[in-house]
């Protein structure tokens, strides 16, 4: 038997040394910029977007966005674009009524 590591090992031990050790000590650096009020703007705006990325809001906000293509929606993303458009086509209606 020997003492070399395959690359799955190595893989495996920096994916575990990232969860648990770099993630939490960079996710605390992110949100220290973040609070810090001689941050520059940019560096704050960067900061905040990483953390949104990396908890995954910024996904869930582009999965849903109004720019989707209609071959990428789901059944429930084509009910909500067909009920905005009908709302709309309704107060186009009406606000043509009272012209």
């Amino acid at each position: 038997m020997t003492d070399e590591k395959t690359i799955s090992d190595v893989e495996r031990e920096l994916n575990e040394y990232l969860r648990v050790e770099a993630a939490p000590v960079a996710a605390r650096a992110l949100v220290a910029i973040c609070n810090d009020p001689k941050a520059p703007k940019q560096a704050v705006s960067a900061a905040a977007s990483t953390l949104l990325r990396a908890s995954g809001h910024l996904k869930e906000t582009a999965d849903r966005g109004p720019n989707k293509e209609p071959h990428e929606m789901s059944a429930e993303d084509l009910q909500i674009a067909i009920d905005r458009l009908e709302h709309l086509a309704q107060k186009g209606r009406k606000d043509e009524m009272f012209d």
